[in-house]
């Protein structure tokens, strides 16, 4: 029997949930607003159901981006999908948002190395390196692009694949033909693959401990007192 699952991305800008039935994606309900995931959620989760013309009752499991990106948007994400898990007696299913953009990235461009990036500040982005066979050549971190960042990955002829919303920042500084530049917003539909993978593997994660991978604590600032 295919697997119901829904998915919820709240990592980046985009509020995004997806519905999928085994490898199919059934419904796909996005914001149009940035950062609007703590008011939107729940609403998309609702449309995403009845488009679907599914029941909660209908699950099989929630996915939710486990980050790095936006701390608030994680917080609501996970305090979400944990809430329907506990409610429906469901397993939850956690997935870094870094590897569902490389999956992503890897099934444009087959035979290539693939640096997922997530836009921080200024000339800073979160990412990681992977090759064909999705392990690990570059650890995920915070990282300052410039224009040697990839230098390692050039002599081995390979397409040098980037991919996030970290990518507009860096188009100013690569122009080399091995690189390629796949600056798709990252949505739930893209957490499908690995979200079903994880599931028919078991790999649940614990309810009442799990917490995103932030990568940094939260940007807070203070208001100037007058």
């Amino acid at each position: 029997m295919n697997t119901r699952l829904l998915l919820l991305e709240t990592s980046g800008a985009i509020c995004s949930v997806c519905i999928s039935y085994g490898n199919a994606v059934v419904s796909l309900q996005e914001s149009t607003e940035s950062f609007t995931h703590a008011s939107e959620v729940t609403l998309l989760i609702e449309k995403a159901m009845k488009a679907a013309d599914w029941e909660m009752k209908d699950l099989d499991a929630v996915v939710v981006s486990n980050g790095p990106g936006s701390y608030t948007g994680l917080r609501v994400g996970l305090s979400v999908a944990k809430g329907l898990c506990f409610g429906l007696e469901i397993p939850l299913l956690a997935v870094s948002s870094l590897d569902a953009l490389a999956d992503f990235a890897q099934a444009a461009y087959p035979d290539g190395v693939y640096f997922p990036m997530i836009d921080a500040r200024r000339m800073e982005v979160y990412m990681g390196g992977y090759d064909v066979a999705m392990k690990s050549i570059f650890p995920i971190g915070a990282v300052i692009l410039s224009e040697n960042t990839f230098d390692e990955w050039l002599p081995f002829g390979k397409k040098i694949v980037l991919c996030g919303s970290g990518v507009e920042k860096s188009k100013t500084l690569y122009k080399g033909a091995q690189f390629v530049f796949l600056d798709a917003i990252f949505s739930s539909k893209h957490l499908v693959n690995l979200g079903l993978k994880y599931f028919h593997e078991k790999e649940f994660v614990d309810l009442a401990s799990h917490t995103p991978f932030y990568l940094k604590p939260p940007n807070i600032t203070q208001s100037k007192k007058k």
